[in-house]
């Protein structure tokens, strides 16, 4: 049973691909409305409302934007990872986009044809899927992380899946690495990232890399490197696709801006073709300019949020610890993911489903393993990065509910 369908009738005036859109909608479409109508205490950061991060160049909404973006928001980009992710950037090889999942979706037009697969480990951030499909066509494959509580980027787990895929008539011509990796919160090392990639191109496939949560590392002890670091020492890099935006790391989802860095000439030509239907607005980047022209100020915000997030995290771990819920080790990202196979009467996605909404019922939201692709039921995420007093609040109706939940552990 798909708990995520939508029923209507098929309207003739419509696309396949539009009704195809109708009838299958994912979780955070279904639970949007729900969840913005019942906020507990929505928390401001007033010092995100200094006028000057505001100001327009009003020259820009009076001529159309160059093709792939201003040079100076990308001049600034390229300082800002100079700065912060400690690599040398051209802004030559910078393609501006709306956000990464309008990324995702230009990536997807340029380098996969309808039909085609793309490659994940899972679990993975479900809207992946979507943002692949909804109008390319493209199918996401899971590829299952064998370890919850070790997650490792193994080769031969690829290798494994590709075989068993292809087997099946699966047309495999990319893979989506996401590092830090969500919901798992874990980070993947250098030597992983390297192995992956010169197998992926050795097949002649494309590489994504999605780095969202790079200045997210909250754990001191994690040694993160950007990919940008070391993707010289890749066979094939041309074929390899880097992403990153402002939605995470700089907690601006409504930015609506992304980068993606690339140096493969084609697919450079095709992006700022298709840029068209999707442009990063002038306002947005006039925002990115004012931004990033005060990276001082970024690097105490960046500061802020990392000890923030370590705090967060680590009073989460605290809490669960002590209720007897097992974790993945996280040490980036806004999120926990948590094992709650215990209270499910049948290890089904389908018993998954029922905690989730009754969790729901009683004030708190959290995503099912089910939206990340993960083959064992059980598993959901939890996002801490609100305020401190809602976050208990939540634990503590989590807390509430397992204790007088109907189904205790049965089913090992």
């Amino acid at each position: 049973m798909n708990h995520y369908r939508l029923e209507t009738k098929a309207h003739d005036a419509l696309s396949t691909r539009a009704y195809d859109l109708l009838t299958t909608l994912d979780p955070l479409t279904c639970s949007r409305t729900e969840i913005h109508d019942d906020l507990y205490d929505p928390l401001t950061n007033p010092k995100l409302t200094d006028p000057k991060m505001f100001k327009a160049d009003l020259s820009h909404l009076l001529r159309y934007p160059p093709p792939r973006g201003y040079d100076r928001a990308k001049e600034l980009l390229a300082a800002y990872f100079a700065r912060f992710l400690k690599v040398d950037v051209d802004k030559k090889n910078l393609q501006l986009a709306p956000g990464v999942t309008g990324a995702y979706d230009m990536l997807a037009f340029t380098l996969l044809d309808k039909g085609d697969s793309l490659l994940c480990p899972a679990p993975y951030y479900g809207r992946v899927t979507n943002d692949f499909k909804e109008r390319a066509g493209v199918t996401t494959l899971p590829m299952p992380i064998s370890d919850p509580y070790n997650p490792k980027l193994e080769v031969v787990d690829l290798e494994n899946a590709y075989n068993q895929y292809t087997a099946k008539g699966a047309k495999i011509r990319a893979i989506l690495l996401i590092n830090p990796q969500n919901p798992y919160g874990n980070v993947f090392s250098r030597n992983e990232i390297i192995d992956v990639c010169n197998w992926a191109t050795s097949k002649n496939m494309f590489v994504i890399i999605d780095e969202i949560f790079v200045s997210s590392v909250y754990y001191e002890a994690e040694k993160f490197e950007s990919f940008l670091a070391y993707r010289d020492q890749l066979h094939d890099a041309d074929k390899v696709f880097w992403v990153w935006g402002f939605s995470k790391d700089l907690c601006m989802p409504g930015a609506k801006i992304s980068v993606i860095h690339t140096t493969h000439l084609k697919a450079t030509k095709c992006l700022s073709r298709i840029e068209l239907l999707q442009p990063c607005s002038s306002l947005a980047q006039d925002f990115a300019i004012n931004l990033l022209s005060d990276l001082d100020w970024v690097e105490k915000f960046h500061k802020e949020n990392v000890r923030r997030l370590g705090e967060q995290c680590s009073l989460v771990k605290t809490k669960f610890q002590e209720m007897g819920i097992p974790f993945a080790p996280c040490t980036a990202g806004f999120y926990i993911y948590l094992n709650f196979q215990d209270y499910l009467a049948e290890l089904t996605h389908e018993e998954e489903y029922k905690f989730w909404r009754k969790l729901c019922d009683e004030g708190v939201y959290l995503s099912t393993g089910k939206y990340f692709n993960d083959s064992r039921p059980g598993w959901l995420r939890m996002v801490f990065s609100c305020e401190k007093g809602m976050l208990l609040e939540g634990i503590i109706s989590v807390n509430v509910f397992i204790e007088r939940c109907l189904y205790p552990s049965v089913c090992h």
